[in-house]
């Protein structure tokens, strides 16, 4: 096991009436620092940090079944913003069972392509223009055959880097971007030389694409999401 001097500082200073006690008297918190103390890499538990789909903690007993499903009823909160309905219809438009019926609902002219606004506007202009691009990926026979992972970072997953056009403050990161934020964790105990020299720094984990805001004068940006492609 490697040694983690944070999570033995962060474990230390939390209060035991506020841990979180399961239904069947585990404590959360416990349960998690005493998996991190095995861990031999920087696994989401080592910040406390739950991912209930991690299938690790059924394979090594951390919780049961139950306890995650406990877990994941806890405190719930939709994150989710309904679809506008006419955005909904627009999208219904191109449930098709032939390409040659989506080509002619992309054909058909809409009242928002002759007054464009890109402020009212984006999310149709948006969705149309992906689900093009990937049904003459589809025509073209190119899905039918294994790939590079650049490849399917260009020719599919390139709407994601459009999805944000209407947000200046907002813009996708690409190929192999190193995440400022894991860069800032993994380097919270650094400091500057004195005995002893400076540790190096390390680097933050590379993505395919991280989505950040956009912001003047070099400074930090804040990072709001990332992606890995899998091939």
């Amino acid at each position: 096991p490697t040694n983690h001097p944070e999570l033995e500082k962060n474990y230390s200073r939390l209060n035991d009436t506020h841990k979180w006690v399961l239904s069947t008297g585990k404590i959360v918190e416990e349960a998690l620092y005493n998996f991190s103390k095995k861990s031999i890499v920087d696994h989401p538990s080592n910040s406390f940090i739950i991912d209930v789909d991690d299938q690790t903690y059924l394979d090594h007993n951390i919780f049961t079944e139950k306890e995650l499903e406990e877990i994941k009823k806890e405190n719930v909160t939709s994150t989710t913003i309904p679809i506008p309905n006419e955005l909904r219809d627009y999208m219904n438009l191109f449930n098709c069972t032939t390409t040659r019926k989506i080509r002619q609902s992309l054909a058909k002219r809409q009242h928002w392509e002759t007054e464009y606004d890109i402020n009212k506007h984006h999310d149709f202009d948006w969705f149309k223009l992906a689900v093009h691009a990937l049904l003459r990926e589809y025509e073209s026979g190119s899905l039918n055959t294994s790939k590079k992972e650049l490849w399917y970072n260009i020719h599919i997953w390139s709407f994601i880097d459009r999805i944000f056009d209407d947000v200046p403050s907002l813009e996708v990161k690409r190929f192999e971007a190193m995440s400022i934020a894991g860069s800032n964790r993994k380097n919270a105990s650094r400091v500057i030389g004195s005995v002893s020299p400076m540790k190096r720094k390390q680097i933050g984990y590379k993505c395919d694409f991280l989505i950040r805001d956009t912001t003047p004068n070099h400074e930090q940006s804040l990072e709001y999401g990332a992606g890995e492609v899998g091939v």
